[in-house]
């Protein structure tokens, strides 16, 4: 049967999934990526914006509608709540579902706490190069290895500090394009 688990450390993290074993490793990457990006990001304990990730298995009624990654962001109840809907076989899931609990992560770090959200809220106030890059940070992902272009700007001090890029209201992806 299909169900929806709740992270007992983050309650606003869940998974929808027949796999009982896939939804344990997903509720766990939660907790390993926010133990890992909380001191970085200066993060307080507890998880702001909800994340349901559901693994749509052979049996899922949704197995015809979902054939690929997919993701919805819905504002309702004053926050954002990320739905993100991944079929079992896909070979990137890993990657795709770190990448949904980063761009929460983040989110906390940009939008103010006060803040409601609708309709109308810009999400692309989180540009994707640092959703990706800190995501490719996780994993010190050798194929992506981006140290020497950091070492080189920080060396000539071209490199903006990680307080500035989260002070900054509007970003683009190719905002530091010029850097690299």
């Amino acid at each position: 049967p299909i169900s929806t688990s709740v992270s007992q450390q983050y309650p606003q993290v869940s998974c929808t999934t027949s796999d009982v074993t896939a939804s344990a490793d997903i509720l766990q990457i939660a907790a390993d990526v926010r133990d890992q990006l909380t001191p970085l990001l200066q993060l307080g304990s507890n998880w702001r914006f909800p994340v349901n990730i559901h693994i749509i298995a052979p049996e899922d009624p949704l197995t015809g509608k979902v054939r690929h990654e997919s993701v919805s962001v819905v504002a309702a109840d004053g926050t954002l709540k990320i739905w993100a809907f991944l079929p079992s076989n896909d070979p990137n899931a890993r990657e795709f579902i770190q990448r949904q609990f980063v761009t929460a992560l983040l989110w906390e770090k940009f939008f103010p706490k006060k803040q409601t959200f609708d309709t109308q809220t810009r999400l692309d106030i989180v540009p994707t190069w640092l959703i990706e890059g800190l995501r490719e940070w996780l994993n010190d992902d050798p194929e992506h290895d981006r140290a020497s272009i950091v070492r080189r700007a920080t060396q000539l001090q071209l490199a903006p500090t990680l307080d500035e890029i989260t002070s900054w209201r509007e970003v683009s992806d190719d905002r530091l394009l010029g850097l690299w």
